[in-house]
């Protein structure tokens, strides 16, 4: 289950089963983001389910253990998915489920603060928000790479 909170007027908490009724359902994400696979709702999707506020500029989201979270402007994110099946059945944790937050290539190239770590594996939270919260991606490569040797986010980025 992921929950859905902040400036919204309908908090809520959907479940794969959810997601799926949901408008906006990418059958196939490799058609949007070369070689990913699986099934996905569009982030338009839930911001229209939610409701969130006109007033919100920022998403962020929050991998299942609180230990990483990338906070980025809604309007640079606004092509981004949420990657909930793979084939029949809900994400595998080894695919970064059983929520994955992934940003077409066009979307990051829109922004300096969307880069390839705000395709966020495990996520729990999405909170939408006025201006950036906390977020934990590392700000130098050397950060960048020590992320990526600590148990449980290797290959963050795959």
């Amino acid at each position: 289950m992921i929950r859905v909170e902040g400036m919204i007027a309908r908090p809520c908490r959907l479940t794969v089963d959810d997601l799926a009724a949901l408008d906006g359902q990418v059958d196939d994400v490799s058609k949007i983001i070369a070689g990913r696979d699986g099934v996905a709702v569009t982030l338009a999707a839930i911001v229209q389910h939610a409701a969130v506020d006109p007033e919100a500029t920022h998403l962020t989201v929050i991998a299942e253990n609180d230990s990483f979270s990338a906070s980025v402007p809604l309007a640079a994110v606004e092509d981004a998915v949420l990657l909930y099946k793979l084939g029949e059945e809900p994400l595998p944790v080894s695919c970064g489920g059983p929520f994955r937050f992934l940003v077409p290539e066009a979307a990051r190239q829109r922004s300096a603060e969307v880069d390839a770590c705000a395709n966020v594996k495990f996520v729990a939270v999405l909170r939408f928000t006025r201006g950036r919260e906390d977020d934990t991606r590392p700000t130098t490569a050397t950060d960048h790479e020590k992320l990526h040797q600590t148990p449980g986010h290797e290959h963050l980025d795959d």
